[in-house]
């Protein structure tokens, strides 16, 4: 009896033992894989965090050039309007 009760001890240790590796092998596996889950996410987002940085600052140079060159020629509309001379649009 005594023979039994420890074979029996010895099956249950071994398949708890394998058990208790696989399971410790698949968290292993899962924490690993969350890992580099993580860290493909984190550069991704840094990439298009910058690349969102560059096309504002692109946006941002259009905007100013745009309104750059709409002062200049609102300027240069003004100039033209101080050199007329008020009887040129009564001649004929």
């Amino acid at each position: 009896m005594r023979d039994t009760e420890d074979r029996l001890k010895e099956i249950l240790t071994h398949d708890t033992g394998s058990e208790a590796k696989d399971q410790s092998d698949r968290v292993q596996n899962a924490v690993d894989r969350a890992r580099r889950s993580l860290a493909v996410h984190d550069l991704v987002t840094l990439f298009v965090g910058w690349v969102w940085v560059l096309l504002a600052g692109l946006g941002a140079k259009l905007f100013t050039a745009h309104h750059a060159g709409r002062e200049k020629s609102a300027q240069a509309d003004t100039d033209a309007d101080e050199h007329i001379e008020p009887n040129d649009s009564t001649r004929k």
